[in-house]
């Protein structure tokens, strides 16, 4: 079960960090912001509830071990070949809620237009 919550928390970090990120107020001091907004050029950006992916997941390494705790860090990872695209919104994000929900926890979002406004 917290095996499950960790992988939805990964792929709602990755979705931040994916792409350019804009934090809107302190969720704690030294924890990061409680929202996040995930500039993205075609699809829209995303508005991303950090914190509590923070409350639901309890482990920052599920997300931030695949970019790190910097805003913007994932399109300087893309740029530089590090990441594909859509990787960390596809296989990470929607994997983690579609693993979440196929084991019948609530889930976050597992399409596309339910993220990018």
């Amino acid at each position: 079960m917290n095996v499950k919550i960790a992988v939805a928390a990964v792929v709602a970090v990755v979705m931040i960090a994916a792409f350019s990120i804009a934090a809107d107020k302190p969720a704690e001091p030294g924890k990061g912001p409680e929202k996040l907004t995930i500039t993205v050029e075609k699809k829209g950006d995303v508005k991303l509830p950090h914190k509590l992916h923070q409350d639901v997941l309890k482990d920052c390494a599920v997300c931030h071990d695949v970019f790190p705790k910097k805003a913007g860090s994932i399109n300087e990872m893309k740029a530089a070949g590090k990441l594909e695209k859509k990787q960390v919104m596809n296989k990470q994000c929607i994997k983690c809620h579609n693993d979440k929900k196929n084991a019948g926890v609530k889930s976050g979002p597992t399409g596309c237009t339910a993220c990018h406004g």
